[in-house]
């Protein structure tokens, strides 16, 4: 027996030990539900799973990013088919426009809306934006559009139907001529292989052409660049605006500006804090895959006068040519110029060459290199187009004036860019020039007697032939501004009257002004001789004043005859009857006189006492003999006369014809004079000074009537905006590999980009052409709207390959990590139930050592 050790003691609790950690880790395993907690428990499976583990978490992001990217196609799809909508109503308006039942105005009204629309889609594409990023708007993509449409390239016919060559600004290039520049066509103008040439104008400007094989010079198209440095924009290697020119120029306002080259309008958008490195680096293309360039194609062709004559040519009547002015005339024209033959006289002016026609005024656009653009080029021989040899620009207006200024005739005119010589001397030869005499003008007069005069029917002073035929004839100054001065002057006769009837008044009536009365009472003392009697009576003596007035009457009347004369230039008034005038007079005598009368009145008499008469005749009192009588007396009188005309506040107005011997009442004009009874009555005679002033030349509007040649012309305004690619990459996969990625390229957009930013509906075929624009920019939408659709198909098979893909990893890193519970609860159980083995073993082996310790008791 072994007593040092107890051996089964220590195996056993050796075994209960293992047992114990196994158990420990089936529990942690069963707990936890991993088979792997730790890299102790299965390093490999450990890293194995860690790996799956970062592929699964990836995954599950792949899934997030691609809903994004097709959460940005959802929003795209719904800018583009809001713009898809607008475009369709422009499509829709630009048909309404073309039809010829409306009118310019109409059409204006058409264009309202039209731009309109065009400014909302302009709008959409600036702010479109997903996340705050923008979906079509990429800085300093240019929006180009013709100003109407551009010029600087435009095709030519060598003679009618037969192509001639391509024209650069104003300078014509004929087949031979573009072949030795590179470009490979037949004598039709055919291309014989596919064409992408670039070659040099005389001023340094590059020209790039395409033309597929096969395809003829009209559906050519040319490419531009655009390039910037600290100067200002270059366009096809040529400066075609200062940073001054378009205000930019220190501190810079975010916005849109904008320049015009060679008939085009070309602007973009400066952003909010960019400053001209800024805009330089933009334009460049720099941090751009590539730089941005347009194309121009050819839109439709539209009908054009060959010679057209923009407005009415004035030719102003002269002292030299007056007896010309109104001849017949018509345009001659060969190979050498133009002259134009008086048809009333046979005669003709000298042949003015085409090379001495050069542009008057100014041009559309801003060009120096040369600013005449002179005809001397057709496009018929192989000239070496050197820099002083242009040929005729089509919004140039041309003037012809006859070089003979006995024959001082004149015209202006426009030729269309694709005729060619023979065309227009076709629509010109025997053209006639017919127009309207225009002689404008009005009266001044200065009356000397206070009368006044006008002019009525003044065929003198109106527009036409017989104005100026009378202002010929009556020697008007057609060099100078002097007027052309005559007189009226009337003379008075008297003839018959009652002027010496009028010596008893028709009417007298006496009047009282005015009366007073006074009176007064006195005793006087009267003594009867007869019966030696003395009386007493009392006498009232009424003193009555009178103011008194006779009013007296007289009317009369007075014929007389009114004749007029003058004369107006060389011409004299035609003698006519006199004009009858009544005078009517009337007189007013006013006589006035004052008259007194004096009454009186007694009383009865008394006889008087001797006492009364001795008391009289002491004081000395006279006694009168008899009674007075009554008495009446005039103290005096005036008379007064007032005579004057009963119509004299009215006036008299008379009219007479004016003309001259060689012309008849209807080319006449009528005088009207007005002057006053009262002035007529106090001169026998008075004058009126007549001067003539115009207020304009007397000229002649020649307008050459279009012979209906025309000519169909290639319209350049189709105009295509190439940007950079656009795009964004949608990380579809835990790997960095770019085959894992999604990569998502569209265009940006702008009206330029899709061809209308000069699209108009102002005339039929500004509408015709705006349908063409209409359908090229539906198919750029309906490009990037596909490709939108297509890149969400995509996205969203990308989206359930990536699901797919997770959940079999997932699987996968189950079976390596997770815990098998059936079989690890199987190991619990044995662990268990060796845990209670142990402990009986360990505990028997504990006993044994107790018996050992009882032997030694």
């Amino acid at each position: 027996m072994v007593i040092q050790h107890n051996i089964a003691a220590i195996s056993a609790q050796r075994q209960i030990k293992i047992n114990t950690d196994n158990r420990k880790k089936s529990t942690e395993k069963l707990s936890s539900g991993y088979r792997i907690n730790r890299a102790a428990d299965d390093a490999a499976g450990l890293a194995i799973s860690e790996k799956m583990r970062r592929e699964i978490r990836g995954l599950t992001q792949n899934m997030d990013n691609i809903q994004d990217g097709i959460s940005l196609c959802q929003v795209a799809d719904g800018y583009l088919n809001e713009v898809h909508d607008m475009i369709q109503r422009i499509n829709e308006l630009a048909v309404k426009g073309s039809n010829d039942t409306l009118t310019d105005q109409d059409r204006s009204y058409i264009d309202s809306e039209v731009q309109q629309i065009k400014n909302e889609i302009e709008r959409v594409f600036h702010v479109a934006t997903f996340n705050e990023i923008p979906i079509f708007n990429t800085p300093y993509i240019p929006s180009v559009g013709g100003d109407p449409e551009p010029y600087d390239m435009q095709i030519f016919y060598s003679s009618e139907g037969v192509l001639g060559g391509l024209e650069f600004n104003n300078v014509r290039y004929n087949i031979s001529e573009l072949n030795t520049k590179g470009l490979d066509l037949d004598p039709t103008g055919e291309a014989k292989s596919d064409i992408d040439v670039e070659f040099k104008l005389w001023d340094g400007e590059n020209v790039h052409l395409k033309l597929n094989k096969g395809d003829t010079l009209d559906k050519v198209q040319r490419i531009y660049n655009w390039n910037a440095n600290e100067t200002g924009i270059y366009v096809n290697e040529v400066l075609a605006t200062t940073w001054t020119d378009m205000g930019i120029s220190g501190a810079i306002t975010a916005g849109t500006y904008g320049f015009k080259f060679h008939g085009m309008d070309i602007s973009f958008y400066v952003e909010e804090g960019d400053d001209r490195s800024d805009i330089i680096k933009g334009i460049r293309g720099e941090g751009l895959l590539e730089p941005t360039y347009w194309t121009t194609s050819v839109s439709n062709l539209r009908s054009r006068d060959v010679v057209s004559y923009p407005a009415s040519n004035k030719v102003y009547a002269t002292n030299s040519n007056k007896n010309a002015f109104m001849d017949d005339y018509v345009i001659s024209t060969n190979t050498t110029g133009i002259s134009v033959k008086n048809t009333t006289t046979g005669t003709s002016t000298s042949v003015t060459p085409w090379s001495s026609f050069s542009h008057q005024g100014p041009h559309l656009e801003s060009d120096t290199h040369n600013t005449n653009y002179p005809i001397v080029d057709w496009g018929i021989d192989n000239d070496s187009n050197g820099q002083s040899d242009t040929t005729f620009d089509t919004e140039a207006v041309y003037r012809y004036d006859s070089p003979d200024s006995s024959l001082a005739v004149g015209f202006s005119f426009q030729l269309a860019d694709v005729s060619s010589q023979s065309q227009v001397i076709e629509a010109m030869d025997n053209t006639k020039l017919d127009g309207e005499i225009h002689n404008s003008g009005y009266f001044s007069t200065s009356p000397s007697d206070g009368s006044s005069l006008s002019i009525t029917n003044a065929n003198i002073a109106v527009d036409g032939k017989d104005s100026f035929l009378m202002q010929k004839e009556y020697g008007r100054n057609f060099d100078g501004s002097s007027p052309m001065t005559g007189n009226i002057t009337w003379t008075k006769t008297y003839v018959d009257g009652s002027e010496t009837d009028h010596s008893s008044p028709i009417s007298s009536v006496t009047s009282t002004v005015s009366s007073s009365s006074n009176t007064t009472y006195a005793d006087y003392y009267y003594h009867d001789a007869a019966t030696d009697t003395y009386y007493k009576y009392t006498q009232a003596t009424t003193v009555t004043n009178l103011n008194m007035r006779t009013d007296d009457k007289y009317r009369w009347t007075k014929d007389y005859e009114v004749k007029y004369s003058g004369s107006l230039g060389n011409s004299t008034m035609q003698q006519t009857a006199a004009e009858p005038v009544r005078l009517r007079y009337d007189k007013d005598t006013v006589t006035t006189f004052t008259r007194t009368n004096t009454e009186y009145e007694y009383t009865n008499a008394t006889a008087l006492t001797a006492e009364e008469i001795a008391d009289l005749t002491a004081a000395g009192t006279s006694f009168n003999e008899n009674f007075k009588t009554d008495t009446t007396a005039d103290s005096g009188h005036s008379s007064s006369s007032n005579t004057y005309l009963s119509n004299g506040g009215g006036v008299l107005s008379h009219s007479q014809q004016y003309m001259d011997e060689n012309y008849t009442a209807d080319s006449a004009f009528t005088f009207r004079h007005n002057i006053s009874y009262s002035n007529l009555d106090s001169a026998s005679t008075g004058s009126v000074a007549i001067n003539l002033n115009f207020n304009g030349r007397a000229y002649r509007e020649l307008t050459p009537q279009p012979s209906g040649k025309s000519v169909l012309e290639h319209d350049f305004n189709n105009i295509v905006v190439v940007p950079p690619v656009k795009g964004i990459v949608i990380q579809a996969s835990p790997n960095e590999a770019d085959v894992q990625q999604v990569i998502m390229q569209w265009s940006p957009m702008n009206l330029g980009v899709i061809g209308l930013s000069g699209t108009n509906t102002l005339t039929t075929s500004a509408s015709l052409s705006a349908i063409t624009q209409a359908k090229t920019a539906l198919n750029a939408v309906s490009k990037e709207r596909s490709t939108f659709g297509s890149y969400q198909n995509r996205l969203e098979h990308a989206y359930n390959n990536v699901a797919n893909t997770r959940e079999n990893v997932q699987a996968s890193e189950t079976r390596i990590r997770d815990t098998e519970m059936a079989s690890e609860s199987s190991r619990l159980s044995t662990h268990n139930l060796l845990m209670e083995s142990g402990q009986m073993v360990l505990a028997q082996a504990n006993q044994t050592k107790q018996g050992v310790m009882t032997l030694l008791q």
